[in-house]
This record gives structure tokens, sequence and C-alpha cells, in this order.
């Protein structure tokens, strides 16, 4: 049996986003902080790093949902009550998918130079 290529990244998305909420959920009931959903950036950045930029650009709408159900009161809703938080919301939204963007164009190119073969002074590739 193979696991399909598009589950690995999809479901490293997913876990990091329950794991980030979790731990946001317990610091939001100790300490009661606010911007809690800048904490979000963390897996976004990881895992555009790691997979690129679409897994990257579900981990920012996931996180977003998450947000909106688990960060801000009505808590268990996707409806936020105050406007102010929708507006966090939406523009935490727009800089985690542009976000997503870099740090997934930066990532590319660092996969794209390991994969390059080594140049010798010569300017041959070098053999190893």
């Amino acid at each position: 049996m193979t696991i399909p290529r598009w589950l690995i990244p999809v479901s490293a998305a997913l876990l990091s986003v329950a794991i980030t909420t979790a731990v946001l959920s317990a610091f939001e009931i100790v300490v009661a902080p606010d911007h809690m959903i800048f904490g979000y950036m963390v897996p976004v950045s990881f895992i555009a790093i790691r997979y690129g930029n679409l897994p990257a650009m579900l981990t920012s709408i996931v996180s977003v949902v998450g947000a909106a159900i688990f960060l801000y009161p009505p808590y268990f809703a996707i409806y936020v009550a105050n406007p102010l938080h929708v507006a966090e919301l939406v523009f935490f939204g727009l800089l985690a998918l542009a976000a997503s963007q870099i740090v997934g164009k930066l990532g590319e190119d660092g996969r794209r130079e390991r994969a390059r073969p080594a140049m010798s002074p010569a300017g041959d590739a070098a053999t190893h």
C-alpha cells in the first residue's frame, strides 16, 4: 500500500494547526493575552519551509478557522462577535497567506540548491 504524495503535507499542516491550537488555548486560559492568533505564524512558516506554498496556504486558512472557533468569543462557533476580532482575523489571514508565499519560495530555493550537483573549481560538476 502506498501513501499518496499529498497526504503527508496535508496531514502535517492539520496536525501542526491542531497542536498550535491546543497550546494557544491552554496559554489563553492561564494568561489571557491579546492577539493570540499570531502564534499560528509558527506552523505556517514551518509548513512553508518544509513542504512549500500550497500546504502553507492550507495551514493559513485552517489557522484562521481554528482561531475563530477556539480563540475568539463566542467559543466553539465560527461566528465572531467583535468586529475588531473579525478585522484581526482578516488581516492575519492576509499576512499568513503572503508569508506562506514568501517563506515557501525561500524553502523552494533551498531545496533546489541542495538538489543541484556541486561544481568543481574547473566549472564541471564534481563527482562524488
